[in-house]
C-alpha cells in the first residue's frame, strides 16, 4: 500500500495520575532519589552487576513489603534467578491489590516466561505500581528505569534470540498510520498491513496466519518496533501472537532510521 515509516522517541514508563485515591508512598522523594542515584552510578558496570545495584538502590520505591523483599532477594540471587525472583515476589505482593485491568504480568504463567518476556512487561507493571503508590511515578525516576530496562532487554535479546525467529516490524507511516510488516529474506517486504491507531482484529488475524506460515516448527518471533509506536499497539501484537500460537516474542526497538538494530 506504499506505506513509509517514521520514528521518534517512545517512553514506556510514563507519569500518569490514577483516578481515585492512591496509597501514597511514605517518603517518595528519598526513595526516588536513591533509585535514580543507584542506576546512574552503575552506568559503567556490566548488565548483571548493574541490575543488582539497581535492585538494591530501588527497592524502597515499592510500598508493598513483599516486593521490597523480592528486590532484595533478587539482588543476591544466582544469575538465572534474578529476574524471576523479582517478578514472582512483586507480582504476589501487588497483583491482588492493583485495580482492574491489571497489568499483563499478573496473568502470565511464570514457568513459561523468559527473562526477555519478563522485561517486556515489567515496564507496564511498574507503571501500574507507580500509579498506586505515588499517584504518578516521578518522571526522572521513570526515565532512568526505562533506560535500564531497555538496555538489559537489548543485551538479553542478543544472547537469546534464535536464528530462525520470524521477523515482524511495527512502525508508523508519515501520516500516523500504524504499519505492521514481515520482511522477506532478500531485504524486501513479504507482507505489510496498514491500520489506523492500534492494530485492528483483521490485521492481527492476518498477521497470525502469515507468521504461522513462515515459522514452520519454530515458535520464535523477533518483534521490532519504532520508538514512536504506542505501547498499547505493541502489546496488542505481542498478546495476539502469544495467545494464538504460544509464540515466544523477542522484542527490540528499531534504530532512528527505521532499520533493524
Amino acid at each position: 500500500m506504499g506505506c513509509r515509516g517514521s520514528s521518534l522517541t517512545m517512553l514506556i514508563l510514563g507519569a500518569t495520575a490514577l483516578a481515585g485515591a492512591p496509597r501514597l508512598h511514605p517518603d517518595p522523594i528519598r526513595a526516588g532519589s536513591q533509585c535514580r542515584k543507584a542506576i546512574e552510578q552503575s552506568k559503567t558496570l556490566a548488565p548483571e552487576p548493574r541490575l543488582r545495584a539497581a535492585l538494591t538502590g530501588c527497592k524502597r520505591l515499592f510500598v508493598e513489603r513483599g516486593c521490597q523483599l523480592a528486590a532484595e532477594e533478587a539482588a543476591n540471587a544466582p544469575s538465572s534467578k534474578i529476574v524471576p525472583t523479582l517478578v514472582a515476589g512483586c507480582r504476589e505482593a501487588y497483583c491482588p491489590v492493583l485495580p482492574e485491568p491489571r497489568p499483563s504480568l499478573c496473568h502470565r504463567n511464570l514457568a513459561s516466561q523468559s527473562d526477555v518476556s519478563f522485561l517486556e512487561e515489567w515496564s507496564e507493571f511498574v507503571l501500574a505500581v507507580g500509579k498506586r503508590d505515588f499517584g504518578a511515578m516521578p518522571v526522572e525516576v521513570s526515565e532512568v528505569m526505562h533506560q535500564l530496562v531497555a538496555e538489559l532487554r537489548r543485551k538479553l535479546m542478543a544472547a537469546e534470540r534464535p536464528r530462525d525467529a520470524v521477523a515482524v516490524y511495527v512502525r508508523l507511516a508519515d501520516d500516523g498510520r500504524l504499519i505492521v510488516s514481515m520482511p522477506s529474506s532478500d531485504g524486501g517486504v513479504l507482507r505489510e498491513w496498514c491500520t489506523d491507531d492500534d492494530p485492528d482484529a483483521e490485521t492481527l488475524n492476518q498477521l497470525v496466519s502469515a507468521v504461522r506460515s513462515a515459522t514452520g516448527q519454530s515458535k520464535a518471533v523477533s518483534l521490532s518496533s519504532a520508538p514512536q509506536v504506542r505501547f498499547s499497539s505493541i502489546k496488542a501484537v505481542v498478546e495476539t501472537l502469544r495467545d494464538a500460537g504460544g509464540y515466544q516474542i523477542y522484542f527490540s526497538v528499531l534504530n532512528d532510521g527505521g532499520s533493524a538494530p
